[in-house]
């Protein structure tokens, strides 16, 4: 009886090594894009403190880069900045705000849009029930824009795009074997060497105080900050 009872418990532990499949992770590269040109419509674009944990991460990647950095949480600088809310982009320009910036002694604020994914539609050919079979290849892309605003000065004086393409691939004959990209973690390194450069151009020797926000906007059919 123990003698079936472990061929059932050999057999379904290799038909379910058989139907399994392995992830691998890569990173693909990214490429930034300073672009020339102004936020549309500064109205349109709101400045949020979430997500708290992206916003968390680059802060800790810039501050890692050059020490000279020092992040003011979110949360703080706005309610110092927007008492009234109405918490835009147009509103932080706005000379009458100037004055509550100052007091802050926050030199740049650096805004994220939020990052959008794009799959290439393509002929592909993959089952998955008992293993998986055929093969699977989608090229895709995932993107962020950037606004860096001189607080000091009141304007907008860098838009970023970074871009990261890559390619999802599987193929499977019982056992299914995958590529996955991670598009954020390159995004994230790659901005974070750009920016610091930029902070490092504008302030070469100074302390920089920075506050890192999100940027959502009104117009979801179009990326919030200007692209080209």
């Amino acid at each position: 009886m123990k003698l079936k009872v472990y061929i059932r418990l050999l057999i379904a532990f290799g038909f379910g090594v058989l139907c399994s499949c392995v992830a691998i992770p890569y990173t693909p590269d990214t490429e930034i894009a300073r672009l020339n040109g102004k936020v549309p419509d500064p109205s349109a674009v709101k400045l949020t403190i979430g997500p708290r944990l992206f916003l968390e991460e680059m802060g800790e990647k810039l501050v890692i880069r050059d020490k000279r950095i020092q992040i003011v949480p979110g949360l703080e600088f706005r309610d110092s900045v927007f008492p009234a809310g109405n918490w835009t982009l147009s509103t932080l320009l706005a000379t009458e705000t100037h004055e509550r910036i100052s007091e802050t002694q926050v030199n740049y604020l650096i805004a994220f849009g939020p990052m959008r994914y794009e799959e290439d539609k393509s002929d592909n050919a993959m089952w998955a029930g008992v293993g998986f079979w055929g093969v699977y290849d989608v090229e895709g892309k995932a993107e962020i824009s950037i606004v860096v605003v001189d607080l000091e000065k009141s304007c907008v004086v860098d838009l970023l795009l970074a871009e990261c393409k890559a390619s999802f691939r599987g193929i499977g004959w019982f056992y299914g074997a995958f590529t996955v990209p991670r598009h954020e973690h390159s995004i994230a390194e790659e901005l974070a060497d750009e920016l610091v450069q930029i902070l490092k151009a504008a302030r070469p020797e100074e302390t920089i105080r920075i506050v890192l926000m999100a940027a959502e906007s009104t117009d979801f059919e179009s990326a919030p900050l200007y692209r080209k």
